[in-house]
């Protein structure tokens, strides 16, 4: 035994309590209790041993076949004591449970005797209909008018009757007995006290007394039950054999609740039909030595009209095992690859849905044409492999999230320098659009490019030459029209901004640390590409040879094609982009290299649609910061995140990916144990 453990805490909330027992307020605060150990039972069962899971038990029998979102756990299975002694540290340190230990307090109710004697193993949590929808229209949330049912298993049924009858009896609020099919229902008098009910040996405590009538309903085969439920038995087929906790949410009927609470009017069409065409959703959760593995299933009805279902099912997964695993660092701490190609084709698929959708697409990829000189379609989407992916530095992120936009203040350019620049792009936008012609003046480029053009600083006039046949130019200032000056920048179309004085000239994180890499079929197709959007954007980039490879960009953005992928790194990530030619996709030096990456890489087929993988280390900051800055009242709420973010510093990294089924998505996690 630890010093905070189970009987411990049992023995010293026992010597707690005073003789008198007490009662509706006593219902509540057990109710709390219940779903407190289970939420936290969520974050602790995930050490040794898993639960058996689809065949969940006998109260299934009592659930009805209209379920719009069902939990289930088992905490009889934490059978190794020192989980069970870390659960119930947990469980005592919460606000929560204080306050509910408080309430029992109030009533004179011993939690040993009156509750933990008689509660089974088993506890699932209902909702015959989504929260916050019944009887709510046009009113303010209110949990008192949900449909749901708690259904408790019973290690000893006879003194839960004892035990809930004295409650009953010695309560403030007063229970009438009413009959129905052979079972005694106990109604309040008060809101926020449940009814309840035995019912084929088990406690069901009902929101509704029209919910617990259901579940007798259900229990006596009046009524299908959730077996009985479609959506619910194709997810359950494909979740995990052995899972520690599940859950249910079918999501066509939840997503319909959370539309018609919005009020979205006008109602957009194509996301009425994505909405049908959602099916069942659930995962759940095993354990094998030590790491946290799950499966979970997204139904979609492939008949459906939505052109975004219609495209996903339209198009062929391509990626496989992703290559850019290679690529990336193996100490990159976000890593997400996913079918670019699938994605691309179900947003077309999308688009065409809409109103005006085909038209403005078709405008989008003229003006790209027109700007860039390159066609979206021939040049880019037909070259994709398929596979792209992403990093990002969280490190690095919470630095630019939380300095960034200071120090961008800071360190902006001079106006004079940001004129330059300003006038640099227009004179690169007047030549693409005059067969690669530069303007005799500077002065041409308004109005049309500028609405009017800005004057020199005061004692100065701008300085201008250019070459025609190569396409270079020189603007600057100058006092007396023979050369430039030194006291202010200047913008050399081939090198960029020189001359800026202040430390503006080399903004930091100007943009999120991120790297991006898309696979090609052909790269020097690619390289053609990039050519022709480097010679409109020209004035933007710079070039430079780094180990054979030709990288162009600033500071703040690096771009080149290496091996089959044409890569893109922003802000910090920019340098990260000489990391990934160093390592020369050599696996040792990748994440490839991973062990935990091979704990999956042999499940990755044909039909992979995704990979993603988050080291908590780096990433655990980011959310405590969120955390202690999301504004919430709810303490449960509060306590859950609490709870979440010490229980993610046990482990090491999360992997996870996904595949495309005949029948909707399929994905897999693994959360890995520190060793």
């Amino acid at each position: 035994m630890t010093e905070n453990s189970e009987s411990d805490v049992r023995a010293e909330v026992a010597d707690q309590q005073p003789e008198k027992k007490g009662g509706s307020g006593s219902i509540i605060a057990i109710i709390l209790i219940l779903i407190i150990i289970g939420g936290l039972a969520y974050f602790f069962l995930f050490k040794k041993k898993g639960v058996t899971g689809p065949e969940m038990g006998s109260n299934l029998d009592l659930v009805p076949q209209k379920c719009s979102m069902f939990i289930q756990f088992d905490t009889g299975k934490l059978d190794d004591q020192k989980m069970k002694d870390d659960m119930w540290t947990k469980i005592k340190d919460s606000q929560a449970f204080k306050e509910a230990m408080g309430k029992l307090k109030e009533e004179n109710v011993d939690l040993e005797e009156d509750v933990l004697s008689w509660i089974g193993e088993q506890v699932s949590v209902s909702y015959l209909e989504p929260p916050g929808t019944a009887k709510t229209a046009g009113m303010k949330r209110d949990a008192k008018n949900d449909h749901f049912i708690l259904i408790i298993g019973l290690k000893d049924k006879a003194k839960a009757e004892e035990k809930l009858k004295e409650l009953r009896e010695k309560g403030k609020a007063k229970f009438t007995e009413e009959k129905y099919e052979g079972v005694t229902i106990w109604n309040p008098d008060k809101e926020k006290t449940p009814s309840m009910a035995f019912v084929k040996g088990m406690l069901v405590l009902g929101n509704q007394p029209e919910d617990i009538k259901k579940s007798i309903d259900t229990a006596n085969k009046k009524n299908p039950s959730i077996k009985e439920n479609k959506d619910f038995t194709s997810v359950l087929e494909k979740l995990p054999a052995r899972s520690a906790f599940l859950m249910y949410m079918n999501l066509a009927e939840l997503a319909a609740a959370e539309a018609a609470k919005s009020k979205q009017i006008p109602r957009n069409p194509e996301a009425e039909k994505l909405q049908k065409s959602l099916q069942g959703f659930g995962f759940g959760i095993a354990v094998k030595k030590g790491d946290i593995v799950g499966q979970g299933f997204i139904g979609l009805d492939k008949n459906s009209e939505s052109g975004l279902i219609q495209g996903f099912f339209a198009a062929r997964p391509t990626m496989g095992a992703p290559e850019s695993a290679k690529l990336f660092p193996k100490d990159t701490t976000y890593y997400n690859a996913f079918d670019a190609k699938v994605a691309y084709n179900a947003f077309m698929k999308l688009s065409e849905g809409m109103p005006g959708g085909s038209v403005k697409m078709e405008e989008n990829k003229k003006q790209m044409k027109a700007t860039m000189g390159v066609d979206l379609d021939k040049d880019i989407i037909e070259n994709f492999a398929g596979e792209m992916a992403l990093s990002i530095d969280f490190t690095n992120l919470m630095q630019f999230l939380m300095k960034g936009p200071a120090s961008r203040m800071q360190n902006q350019p001079s106006q004079e320098a940001r004129i330059l620049t300003k006038i640099a792009n227009d004179l690169t936008k007047h030549s693409m659009a005059n067969n690669d012609k530069l303007p005799a003046k500077l002065e041409d480029i308004a109005p049309g490019y500028m609405k009017m053009f800005p004057p020199a600083p005061a004692g100065m006039e701008y300085y201008y030459v250019s070459e025609d046949d190569t396409g270079h130019f020189l603007i600057g200032y100058t006092s007396d029209g023979s050369n430039v000056s030194s006291k202010y920048p200047k913008y050399d179309s081939d090198l960029g901004l020189q001359g800026e004085k202040s430390t503006a000239s080399a903004p930091k994180q100007q943009a999120p640390p991120i790297v991006l890499a898309i696979k090609v079929k052909d790269k020097d197709k690619m390289k053609e590409v990039l050519g022709k959007i480097i010679k409109k954007q020209g004035p933007m980039f710079k070039k430079e040879e780094y180990k054979k490879v030709d990288i162009l960009g600033n500071p703040q953005l690096k771009v080149c094609v290496f091996k089959d992928f044409f890569l893109m790194g922003m802000g910090l990530g920019a340098n990260e982009v000489k990391t990934i030619i160093d390592n020369d996709m050599a696996e040792d030096k990748s994440l490839a290299s991973d062990p935990n990456y091979k704990k999956i890489k042999g499940k990755l087929g044909p039909n992979t649609l995704g990979v993603q993988m988050v080291k908590f280390e780096k990433i655990l900051p980011a959310l405590e910061l969120a955390s202690a800055f999301a504004p919430t009242q709810d303490p449960g709420a509060q306590e859950s995140k609490k709870a979440l973010l010490e229980a993610m510093k046990k482990y090491d990294s999360l992997w996870t990916f996904s595949e495309a089924t005949n029948d909707g998505i399929k994905f897999e996690f693994i959360v890995i144990e520190k060793e």
